[in-house]
C-alpha cells in the first residue's frame, strides 16, 4: 500500500473518530477534544513537543518547524495533515492533534516510520495504533 493511500486511510479513520469518538482499528480520538479552548498560535518545534507535554488547549493553526526547516500547520482535533516533499517517493510528514492527549507528528518513508514526535506518551501510543492499523511498519 502506497504511504498516500495509508495516510487517506488514517485521515477517514481520524475524521469518523472525532464524530463517533470510536473506530476502526481500535483508534479514536480521546473524550474532551471538541470542548478544549483554543490556543494561541505559536510555532513549535517538534523536538520541543516532548516537553511541551499534553496542552490543555486546543493547537490547531499553531506552526510545527521540522528539523528540515519546513514547518506544517497543526489541523483542527480529530484531522490527520500529510505533507510529501516529493510524491509519489519521497518521505511524507503526517501530522495528529488528537486533543487532550495533544499531538504526534511522524515521518513515514518507504511504508515504514522513520521519525515520530508527540506531545504525551498516548499521543504516541494513538499514532502507533492508527499507522500500524494502516500497513506502516514501526
Amino acid at each position: 500500500m502506497s504511504v498516500n493511500r495509508a495516510i487517506a486511510r488514517v485521515v477517514g479513520v481520524l475524521v469518523v473518530a472525532s464524530s463517533s469518538a470510536c473506530a476502526s482499528g481500535g483508534v479514536a480520538i480521546p473524550p474532551g477534544g471538541d470542548a478544549l479552548p483554543p490556543c494561541k498560535p505559536q510555532r513549535i518545534d517538534v523536538a520541543d513537543l516532548e516537553s511541551i507535554g499534553a496542552p490543555g488547549c486546543d493547537l490547531v493553526g499553531s506552526q510545527l518547524g521540522l528539523p528540515s526547516g519546513d514547518h506544517v500547520e497543526v489541523p483542527a482535533v480529530g484531522v490527520t495533515s500529510g505533507q510529501q516533499d516529493d510524491p509519489p517517493d519521497g518521505p511524507e510528514v503526517v501530522v495528529v492533534n488528537w486533543g487532550v492527549p495533544g499531538l504526534s507528528v511522524a515521518v513515514v518513508a518507504d511504508g515504514r516510520l522513520s521519525d515520530v514526535w508527540t506531545s504525551s506518551p498516548e499521543a504516541r501510543d494513538l499514532m502507533g495504533a492508527a499507522l500500524a492499523g494502516d500497513g506502516v511498519d514501526g
